[in-house]
């Protein structure tokens, strides 16, 4: 396993932790359908949560928010879309894309709701 995979899935392990701790129930984990991926589905309160989730060691926040361009996104929002017509029990929750943005030198978290 590549050392970008073995961060990626720590960081995803820190996340998870991080949103259980502050009041989110975890769906699914690395949701996958043929058009992509997200990291991690959550619910808080009447919110469904679709995050993505940065792990990084020296890249600056700036060049980590740019690594979610516009076809990530889209991704990510098609996802979404295909969670929401397999799992018709969460269609009166409101939709919502966080970032996780996830350090391996340093223990803070930083969490941007409603990113995109």
């Amino acid at each position: 396993m590549s050392v970008s995979r073995k961060r990626g899935q720590s960081g995803e392990a820190r996340a998870a932790e991080f949103l259980a701790a502050n009041g989110y129930r975890i769906i699914e984990k690395n949701f996958r359908t043929p058009r992509g991926e997200v990291d991690i589905v959550a619910v808080r309160e009447k919110a469904l949560v679709f995050v993505e989730v940065k792990s990084w060691s020296v890249m600056s926040m700036t060049e980590l928010g740019r690594s979610i361009n516009r076809t990530k996104r889209s991704r990510i929002r098609n996802v979404a879309a295909a969670f929401r017509k397999q799992m018709p029990q969460y269609s009166d929750h409101h939709v919502r894309f966080d970032i996780l943005f996830i350090s391996s030198q340093h223990p803070e978290v930083t969490h941007l709701t409603n990113a995109f």
